[in-house]
Parts: C-alpha cells; sequence; structure tokens
C-alpha cells in the first residue's frame, strides 16, 4: 500500500515582550530585585491583608524595581532614602539567586516582571523567570516554529498530525475543506508547547487564548493571524501527499 508523508513547519509569532529588548542589553540600566524579609513581616495584618494567598511555612519577601543596582537600592532601603518602610524595618539581604540572571532590563519589561515575580501564583513567577532566561540568552521568543505533517495511506486516508493543544476549530475545518478525503486530524504531534487557538478563540480570551501560556510558561498570546498560518500550513502539507481541497462553488 502507497504511503506518502509531508511536514511543514509554520514560523508563528506571538505578541512578547521582546519588542522592549530589540535593541540589546547595553542601554538598560534598570533592574529587578528581591529581598528576603524578616519572619516577622509575614505576621503583620496589614502584609497579611495585601497577600491572602501567601503561604506562611515559605519565606516573606520584597519585590522591587530600580534604576540602580539591587545592591544600591536595597542600601537606600535601609538607610530611609526612598524607602519601603517593609523592606527599612524588616529587610534582611538581598537573594540574587532568584533575579541576578534576569538583569538588566528596559523600564517596560523591569515593570512587568515587578508585577510577575511579586504574583501569588507560583506559576506566573515561574513564566516571568524563563521568559526573561530566554531572552537574555538571545533566544527569539517572538515566534514559534509549528511542525505539521499529513500521512497518507493509499487513496483515501489520510492523517493530519498538528502540533500542540490544538482547538476543536481546526479538526472540523479540515475535514469540511477536505471532505472528499478520510480525514484523521491528531492534536499532540511532534510537541506540546500551549494551546493552539483560532481567531474567534483569541477575540474570545480566556484559559485557551490567554491563560494557558501561563502553565505552560510561554509568552503570549498568539496573534491574531495564527490560525491563517496554521491552516496555510495544513494546506500544504496536505498537497503534498495528493489531496486536494473541495473545489469552491462559484
Amino acid at each position: 500500500m502507497p504511503v506518502d508523508s509531508g511536514k511543514h513547519q509554520q514560523v508563528m509569532k506571538r505578541r512578547t515582550l521582546r519588542k522592549h529588548r530589540a535593541g540589546g542589553t547595553a542601554g538598560h540600566h534598570h533592574h529587578v530585585y528581591v529581598v528576603l524579609l524578616e519572619p516577622a513581616a509575614g505576621k503583620l495584618r496589614r502584609v497579611q491583608r495585601a497577600n491572602p494567598a501567601r503561604v506562611p511555612e515559605q519565606p516573606c519577601v520584597y519585590v522591587g524595581m530600580t534604576g540602580l543596582t539591587p545592591e544600591e537600592r536595597f542600601a537606600n532601603h535601609k538607610q530611609g532614602i526612598k524607602d519601603a518602610w517593609l523592606v527599612k524595618r524588616y529587610g534582611v539581604r538581598l537573594l540574587p539567586e532568584l533575579f541576578v540572571h534576569l538583569n538588566p532590563m528596559p523600564f517596560e519589561a523591569a515593570s512587568q516582571m515587578e508585577k510577575d515575580l511579586a504574583d501569588s501564583n507560583r506559576f506566573v513567577q515561574r513564566r516571568a523567570r524563563l521568559i526573561m532566561e530566554a531572552d537574555n540568552r538571545g533566544w527569539n521568543i517572538a515566534t514559534h516554529r509549528y511542525p505539521v505533517q499529513a500521512l497518507r495511506l493509499g487513496n483515501k486516508l489520510t492523517i493530519l498530525a498538528l502540533s500542540g493543544e490544538t482547538v476543536v476549530d481546526y479538526s472540523l475545518k479540515s475535514k469540511k475543506v477536505f471532505a472528499k478525503e478520510q480525514l484523521f486530524v491528531a492534536g499532540y504531534c511532534n510537541q506540546v508547547v500551549c494551546y493552539i487557538p483560532t481567531k474567534k478563540i483569541l477575540a474570545e480570551g480566556g484559559y485557551e487564548a490567554v491563560e494557558n501560556m501561563i502553565y505552560y510558561g510561554m509568552p503570549g498570546p498568539f496573534k491574531n493571524n495564527v490560525e491563517e498560518k496554521v491552516f496555510a500550513a495544513i494546506a500544504t502539507v496536505m498537497q503534498q501527499v495528493g489531496v486536494q481541497q473541495n473545489a469552491r462553488k462559484k
């Protein structure tokens, strides 16, 4: 039985912080920093109200951003120079292992990183660190290479292999476009990096469009042309294995 296969990689763009770092790090002088606080700080009612999801067994920390070096900013806190009262009174020391690999960065990126590192959701914190680590290494996190494959068995059955957690719309539309073919559409092929949404789902927002990126440690969300790019790749591999699209009605 003849078997034909086709493979194509589509490059899809994401909305990321990389645009803030396009000019390299030479002119960047903003830093995020983390300060270990005395255990007594976590018992303050004011702190507990501001951090209802805090785990008492874990260390209490302060996250900030500065145009100075973290060391200079921490010293200023302790000396009462534009200080945060919590750091001045309860600050013990810096925790460089949590931030040194992220710095330096431009103001916009530092502002977002400060929020993410201070977020009570540990997955948001993890994603923030992963994004900045990848960017500091020069990896292009603004795009994602998306493999698509097709395998045709005989002249009637084709397996269409899509990467990631593709939403059901891709299967439904593919079977409609290639209605004359017995088409089996499979997700989770080659790589699973996040949900792959359609333009409609991106507009709706929610978990499949935005929030899942947090737990996968991915920047995002994808741009609105993600659906167009995926279907362009599908058309390419289907053509490679000899499957034609339905004729358009005039």
